[in-house]
């Protein structure tokens, strides 16, 4: 996974898989959706940044 846009489309898919998810949950597409990509680009952004910490820190 270390092109970047093949990451990106990762998190996308998994956001709009999350925010099918949460739609369907609080039966509310229209606040679902948006809520799993942010939610998952916010975690994808955060394990890229760990993960190039973690890098740094092994050099």
């Amino acid at each position: 996974m270390s092109n970047p846009q093949y990451v990106v489309f990762f998190w996308l898919a998994l956001g709009l898989i999350l925010g099918v998810w949460f739609g369907l949950m609080i039966n509310s597409f229209t606040i679902g959706i948006p809520m799993g990509l942010a939610l998952s680009m916010l975690v994808g952004k955060t394990t890229y940044r760990i993960s190039r910490g973690l890098t740094r820190l092994m050099r």
